[in-house]
C-alpha cells in the first residue's frame, strides 16, 4: 500500500522549547519509530511541514533580525533529521532521500484571502518594512505583522520525480523548499509572496502520487464533533459529505478537514487524522479518524476522560 504522511510540528515535536539539533533528535526518535515499524510492509512518502529553526524569534532581537518573508523556512533542518534517523533504522533494506518541493499556485492577489504572516513588530518597524519592501500590515493587538495573499496549491513541480523515487522502492521525505512560484503573462515561473496551507499542498502530492491512504499526523488522537459542548464525540469513521470544515474552522484541524474530504472524494481512498504514536493502528483503521466514501454518515465515540485533543 502507498501511503503518504504529513508531519506536522505537533505530532513530531510537541514538548519541545528551543530548536537544538540535539534536543530534536531525541524529540523524533519515539516518534519515528512508530514508522520505522510500517516503513518494510508499505510504500512511504513522509511530508514535512514545520522548521524548527524558522521560529519566532526573542523579544529583544533586532528589527532586522526579526523580518520574516513568507515562505522562506528551513524545513530541511527537520528532514535531515528524519532523513539519517530513518536511513539508520531501515537501511540497507531501503534508500532513503528527501526532495525539496516547489509549489505553483494560480494567485489573484486582489481577490485572495488575507492572512497575518511572521513576527510581530511595532508601529515604527512596521511601517519602516512596509516603505521599504512594499509590504502590506495590519494591527494584531497592541503590535503590528504582515499580511499577504493566501494561495491555492496549483501544481507541484517535483510530483514525477518523486513518483520514480517510489517506484523504485525509496522512501522520500519531501518538505517545502520556499516561496510558491505563479505563471507571468508570458508563462514563466516566478516566486511570489504568499501562504499556501500546507495540508492543502501534502493532499495535492498524495493525489499526485496515487496514494492509497493519506494520513495527517497531529498532536490529537482524533477529530471530534462539539469539542467544547456537551455532546463532544471523538469521529472514527465518516463519509467526507458528512464533514463540514466550517464546524472546525477555529483550529487548525479545520484545514486537515478539508484536505482529508477533498483527498477521499477526488480519488475514492481513505484519508486519516490522529497521533503520530498510533500510526500503526490509523493505517488499520483502528485509531484516529477515518474519511472515505465508502462509510455512510458518521460514527462517533464519546471522549474518554483525560484524553486530549
Amino acid at each position: 500500500m502507498r501511503i503518504v504522511i504529513a508531519l506536522g510540528r505537533t505530532s513530531l515535536i510537541p514538548n519541545l522549547s528551543g530548536s537544538h539539533e540535539d534536543a530534536v533528535e531525541t524529540s523524533l526518535q519515539s516518534s519515528l519509530a512508530s514508522i520505522s515499524k510500517i516503513v518494510r510492509e508499505h510504500e512511504l512518502i513522509l511530508c514535512v511541514g514545520v522548521s524548527l529553526t524558522d521560529m519566532q524569534p526573542p523579544a529583544n532581537a533586532s528589527a532586522q533580525a526579526r523580518a520574516a518573508v513568507p515562505g522562506q523556512s528551513r524545513n530541511q533542518d527537520v528532514e535531515r533529521v528524519i532523513e539519517r534517523q530513518l536511513a539508520g533504522a531501515i537501511l540497507p533494506e531501503r534508500e532513503v532521500t528527501s526532495v525539496a518541493i516547489t509549489v505553483e499556485t494560480e494567485l489573484n492577489d486582489r481577490q485572495a484571502a488575507m492572512r497575518m504572516t511572521g513576527p510581530s513588530y511595532s508601529k515604527a518597524e512596521a511601517d519602516s518594512f512596509a516603505a521599504r519592501h512594499n509590504w502590506r500590515i495590519s494591527k494584531d493587538g497592541d503590535q503590528w505583522r504582515r499580511v499577504v495573499p493566501v494561495a491555492a496549491p496549483h501544481r507541484i513541480l517535483q510530483s514525477r520525480p518523486i513518483h520514480w523515487l517510489i517506484d523504485k522502492g525509496t522512501v522520500v521525505i519531501c518538505h517545502n523548499s520556499g516561496l510558491p512560484v505563479s505563471r507571468d503573462g508570458n508563462g514563466r515561473l516566478r516566486s511570489v509572496e504568499a501562504v499556501v496551507e500546507e495540508d492543502l499542498v501534502w493532499e495535492l502530492l498524495a493525489r499526485d502520487l496515487e496514494a492509497d491512504l493519506f494520513v495527517m499526523a497531529t498532536d490529537t488522537d482524533a477529530v471530534y464533533q462539539d469539542w467544547d459542548g456537551p455532546k463532544r464525540r471523538a469521529i472514527r469513521l465518516a463519509s467526507p459529505d458528512m464533514l463540514d470544515a466550517a464546524d472546525f474552522a477555529g483550529d487548525t484541524i479545520g484545514t486537515k478537514v478539508t484536505a482529508a474530504c477533498r483527498f477521499a472524494e477526488s480519488t475514492g481512498n481513505a484519508a486519516a487524522i490522529g497521533r503520530l504514536s498510533e500510526i500503526v493502528g490509523i493505517i488499520a483503521g483502528e485509531k484516529g479518524t477515518t474519511i472515505s466514501p465508502y462509510v455512510d454518515g458518521v460514527t462517533s465515540h464519546e471522549r474518554r476522560k483525560g484524553e486530549g485533543r
